[in-house]
């Protein structure tokens, strides 16, 4: 399980012939081998870049990975179900999605996907962003589940220029309380 998360988050997993590889060029008999690692002739000066960057090779990796986990909290498994298809995801609740639809006052979810909207299904709703204003094709869903619960008072917009960390879906400030 943990290396199919390993897998799954970009890491290259050594084969078996590769970690034989790994441990005759570098281990031997359950030890490091100093000369590889050192240098026989110039021992102090490898020594004193391995001391040196280890440090900051350890600052990197921890900050990448305080960043991607604070990345990966606000992001949910999302499902949208619409005319019989599913849409499968995972949704960033952004806290500037402020977007409702001006009639019942319900939350839009925004995606990147090119849903066919029947045209007299579609909603329109108001939106203004730094660049300008205009309207948004939004769609009642007949349900959206989002970290395996189901809700139903949210609108689905359509939008090909959405795109916040990777994600096809974003998610409104509104979801922060319920989910």
């Amino acid at each position: 399980k943990v290396r199919e998360e390993f897998i799954k988050r970009g890491c290259y997993i050594l084969n078996s012939e590769e970690i034989e590889k790994v441990r005759k060029t570098i281990i031997i008999n359950g030890a490091l081998n100093a000369a590889y690692l050192f240098g026989v002739d110039d021992y102090a000066y490898n020594y004193f870049v391995l001391l040196l960057g280890t440090p900051f090779i350890l600052f990197i990796f921890i900050s990448n990975n305080i960043q991607n986990k604070r990345f990966n909290q606000n992001k949910y498994p999302v499902e949208i179900h619409y005319q019989g298809d599913v849409f499968r995801t995972y949704g960033i609740i952004d806290t500037g999605n402020c977007l409702v639809d001006p009639y019942k006052k319900r939350g839009v979810i925004l995606v990147n996907y090119p849903f066919t909207i029947l045209k007299n299904k579609r909603i329109l709703v108001p939106f203004c962003v730094l660049k300008g204003s205009g309207l948004l094709d939004c769609f009642v869903p007949d349900k959206v589940v989002i970290n395996e619960k189901e809700y139903s008072n949210y609108l689905v917009g359509v939008s090909k220029d959405i795109s916040l960390g990777g994600s096809d879906c974003i998610l409104p400030n509104s979801l922060l309380e319920v989910i």
